[in-house]
């Protein structure tokens, strides 16, 4: 899972002892399906929650993630990334 930093943490200085991103990483083409939208509303016990229906709907909300992305990327693919690792991960 990728985890995307908190808002309002750009002006927080940089630590100046972090590595700065391999090239080959920031060359490589990343893509990312986020789940923000539907997970920011479960409580933070849901995590643990095994109950068979919520699990199906956990997956078939990934899957219709993953279609929408699919229908809005598809020719990114093999071609180019659709997420700036660089600046979700390494600046700010």
């Amino acid at each position: 899972m990728i985890t995307r930093r908190r808002p309002g943490r750009k002006g927080t200085p940089r630590d100046p002892n972090r590595e700065k991103p391999h090239p080959h990483l920031l060359a490589t083409r990343f893509h990312l399906i986020e789940g923000h939208d539907i997970l920011s509303g479960l409580s933070a016990s849901s995590r643990a929650l095994t109950h068979g229906p919520f699990l199906l709907w956990l997956r078939d909300e990934g899957r219709a993630a993953a279609q929408q992305w699919m229908t809005s990327h598809r020719a990114c693919l093999g071609k180019c990334g659709t997420v700036d690792i660089r600046s979700l991960f390494f600046e700010g």
